[in-house]
Formats: C-alpha cells, structure tokens, sequence
C-alpha cells in the first residue's frame, strides 16, 4: 500500500510557515474569524444575469447579449478579499486556496441549483509557466471538493495570450480582447452539459463571456460563472484576465 505523504508535507509547510490571515497577519488562517466579518457579500440588488449591481432592480441591459447563463461572486473586490486575491494570484500564496475555495462555496451555496461538472477560466500556457500555476484552477479544485462536484481542467483552453486588462477599457474593449481566445479541448464531451465556471475576480465578465461563447458554440447546455470577487468599481488591482 502506498504511503500518502501530502498531509504530513502540508503540516511541515504550517509549522514552517505558518498561515497569516490577509486582513490583520495573525497567525493561523487566510482570513480569521474577526476579518471575515470584513469581508462584503456581494449581494442583492443586482442584475440577476450579470450580477452587476442594479438597483432599480433584476433588469440589465445585458439580458439580450449575455453568453453566460448567469453570474455570481461571493465578496466585493475590497479590503480583505482583494487581498486575499492579490495573494493567491500573485504573491504564490497556493495554500490559500483551500480556504478561499470553503468560503465562495459557503457564500453561494444553493447557485446554481443544479450542475454537472466544474471548469476554472483557463490561463494560456505562457503565463502559466511564468507564475507556476493557475490561480483559477486551484480554487476550483477547492470548490469542486466542497461542493461535492467533478473538476475537469482540461476542458477548456486558452489558445492566445491576452493583454492583461487595465482600468479605463470599455467593456466592448475588454470583450474584443478576449475574443476568440477559448477554445474546448479535443474530445471533450460536453453536449449538453451544465458547467459552472470558476475565475478569482470579475470585472466586467468579459473572459467569463468569452469562455460561456466557446463552450456552448461545442454543445454546452448552461453555463454559470462564479468568482471569489466582484470588481464593481474597476478600480486598481487584480483583474479578470
């Protein structure tokens, strides 16, 4: 019988370098029990499609051009939770991925109601070999497992490098960027099915739409996009890209 040794290597790792909460750096967690109070729930009112808020009400001038079959994201793009994306995008913290995979699917626990499979927003190979990982994959890993859903991430694929996204660009900018750029693995299996699609922060949903275009255009049936943050305002920092 083979011996598992992630979890004793994972404990190692704690001792060594001890979680420190992206809040307040108290040891112990990503996000301690008093900084999650910090963090803000991206809720309602909100167009009920793009998950932008809205509060004349549900109503959104994207229900007649959304790809995706709608949209949420657990808090707003501020304080502690762009910290914590900041980090797990960009500062290696890996580890967090775990909790801040517990936390989206503990904020969105009933959206959508019923899926099949989950696939993270995929980075081109580039860029993947520049940071070592891809940020989106390892939060929906952790969320598939406590959703209790299949990860495929292989599913779909990034087949041109993008620029990264900056503040000012028009949503039509964004889109035109990323268009296109996605394409569904061969011999993926996907008529059909219902697919939630995971990415860290959301701006515009531009990528989310683009990967929504290439997955039904291949028979996809539903997909709903869901992201750790929302970025309502665009303002600096880590963007959907």
């Amino acid at each position: 019988m083979a011996l598992n040794l992630a979890p004793l290597l994972s404990g190692a790792v704690d001792l060594l370098y001890p979680p420190r909460c992206f809040g307040c750096s108290r040891e112990g967690s990503f996000v301690c029990s008093r900084c999650r109070g910090r963090l803000e729930p991206a809720a309602e009112p909100r167009c009920d499609l793009c998950w932008a808020p809205a509060a004349a009400g549900p109503s959104h001038h994207c229900l007649s051009t959304w790809s995706l079959s709608g949209i949420r994201s657990a808090f707003v793009h501020t304080e502690v939770a762009r910290s914590a994306a900041i980090q797990l995008k960009y500062g290696g913290v890996r580890a967090a991925a775990g909790e801040l995979g517990h936390l989206l699917a503990e904020a969105q626990p009933d959206w959508p109601s019923e899926a099949d499979v989950v696939v993270p927003v995929p980075l081109h190979r580039w860029r993947r070999v520049r940071r070592g990982y891809n940020q989106a994959e390892l939060l929906a890993r952790s969320y598939a497992r406590e959703v209790g859903l299949p990860l495929d991430s292989s599913l779909l694929l990034r087949t041109r490098r993008t620029r990264q996204h900056a503040a000012g660009l028009s949503r039509a900018e964004r889109l035109n960027n990323v268009a296109g750029a996605f394409r569904v693995g061969k011999g993926a299996e996907i008529e059909g099915k219902r697919i939630i699609l995971i990415d860290d922060v959301v701006t515009t949903a531009a990528t989310m739409s683009a990967c929504a275009v290439a997955l039904k255009a291949a028979g996809c049936d539903e997909v709903h996009g869901l992201s750790l943050t929302r970025n309502d305002l665009g303002a600096s920092g880590v963007r959907d890209a």
